[in-house]
Formats: C-alpha cells, sequence, structure tokens
C-alpha cells in the first residue's frame, strides 16, 4: 500500500471493527453456524463496504488476503510437512 492516506483509511477502520467487534463475531459465527463459507462471508462485507467507505474496503480486502494466504500455506504445508499437526 504506497498511498499514505490509504493507510490512514485503514488504521481508522480498524479502530471502528475494534469497537464495534462483538457485533462483527456474532454475525460472523451465526453466518458460520448456517455453514456459509468464510470467503463468501468476507466477500459480502467487502462488496458492501466497497459501496460505503473506502476505509472498510480496503480492511475486508486485507482480511480476504490474509485468508488465502493462510489457506495457500496450509495446503502447502500438508503436502510437504511431516508433522502430525499438519495432516
Amino acid at each position: 500500500m504506497t498511498n499514505p492516506l490509504d493507510w490512514l483509511l485503514l488504521r481508522a477502520a480498524a479502530r471502528r471493527l475494534r469497537r464495534r467487534r462483538a457485533d462483527f463475531y456474532y454475525d460472523l459465527a451465526s453466518a458460520l453456524e448456517d455453514r456459509v463459507p468464510l470467503y463468501t462471508i468476507l466477500r459480502k462485507l467487502e462488496a458492501r463496504a466497497r459501496r460505503r467507505s473506502r476505509g472498510d474496503q480496503l480492511l475486508y480486502r486485507q482480511m480476504l488476503r490474509a485468508r488465502r494466504w493462510a489457506a495457500r500455506w496450509r495446503v502447502r504445508c500438508r503436502a510437504s510437512c511431516r508433522r502430525p499437526s499438519c495432516s
């Protein structure tokens, strides 16, 4: 992220999410309980945030990227790792 304004907007959005995290986690848990994939939930939140605020959009996009990276790492780790926790 090269734009300093984007960085400030992202930090402000992260603070707002931290303040209302109980509501966020409740909505997330209820959606996961209904067997909605996490990626779908985050995509919907990012699409809604795109219409509302650039900072929220950046925050959810960062969550999606982190989720994709973690999933890729987990697949690579399982394929090559011999640890019992990775199998």
